[in-house]
């Protein structure tokens, strides 16, 4: 074989090599939150709403475990790294985020957070991943019946005590 040849395999080789990081639970935990209020812990499935006083755990189908598994693995959520903010370039009072922070070994990786109004012509590739995980996520959890029990709690909060918490 001559060395042009040579040298083309080997560049295959190495670029076959690029190791994308999948989502593993000895190694990944995901924390999601919701709104500022409500957080949930995707490994132990712990939500809490700290301003309400409420704390459950909710259960997340396999189904819905393998599409956000499936969805962080496609979207390569975790080859990201460091504080991200993907905004809506539209002023939002009060601030309307969702924001999901990426534990790798035990340590932070990333820390990214989404306005909810989300942004329809994004060119950027890397904050496109990023919606569609972030869509992923949100779908999963507004069609889950625990979710919605500590979204209650947060609304009943709000009305019980006549705070103007969004």
């Amino acid at each position: 074989m001559n060395k042009i040849g040579l040298f083309f395999i080997s560049i295959l080789f190495f670029a076959s090599c690029r190791k994308i990081s999948k989502y593993d639970r000895d190694r990944y935990d995901i924390q999601f939150l919701y709104n500022p209020w409500i957080q949930v812990d995707f490994n132990s499935g712990i939500v809490n709403v700290a301003v309400a006083k409420y704390r459950d755990t909710i259960s997340i189908s396999e189904k819905d475990k393998e599409l956000i598994i499936n969805s962080f693995n496609v979207n390569r959520i975790g080859d990201m790294k460091g504080n991200i903010f993907v905004d809506s370039k539209q002023s939002i009072m009060p601030p309307d985020n969702f924001q999901f922070k990426v534990i790798k070994d035990e340590k932070g990786q990333s820390d990214i957070i989404v306005t909810n109004s989300d942004p329809m012509n994004i060119a950027d590739e890397k904050n496109k991943k990023i919606i569609n995980f972030k869509s992923t996520v949100v779908g999963v959890l507004n069609r889950n019946i625990d979710f919605k029990a500590a979204k209650e709690a947060f609304s009943k909060f709000q009305k019980d005590s006549g705070a103007l918490i969004f």
